[in-house]
């Protein structure tokens, strides 16, 4: 994709690695305990953000970024906070 993060790659390192671990224990999550609604939903919430983060990334440290994104990856940001938040909503 041919990204350049400069000074801010160790910062993006670890976020990228607590992120990819949030997703990774979804994923297990699920399929160690089952499909209930609570782990369907986090799995989807995870894969959505994982999604935006990836456009945001394209969107700001790509050397010819493409600013046409910036609508669809809020669209997919909120999308996966609501996800996210309803899989918690199911747990009360």
């Amino acid at each position: 994709m041919k990204l350049n993060y400069g000074k801010s790659t160790l910062s993006i390192l670890a976020y990228s690695f607590a992120l990819s671990s949030s997703l990774c224990f979804s994923v297990s999550n699920l399929i160690l305990n089952g499909a209930s609604l609570f782990n369907i939903l986090l799995v989807v919430g995870f894969v959505l953000f994982f999604a935006s983060d990836l456009i945001l990334s394209m969107i700001y440290f790509k050397e010819k970024s493409n600013h046409d994104l910036y609508y669809p990856n809020l669209s997919i940001y909120y999308a996966a906070i609501i996800v996210i938040a309803a899989a918690m909503i199911t747990l009360v």
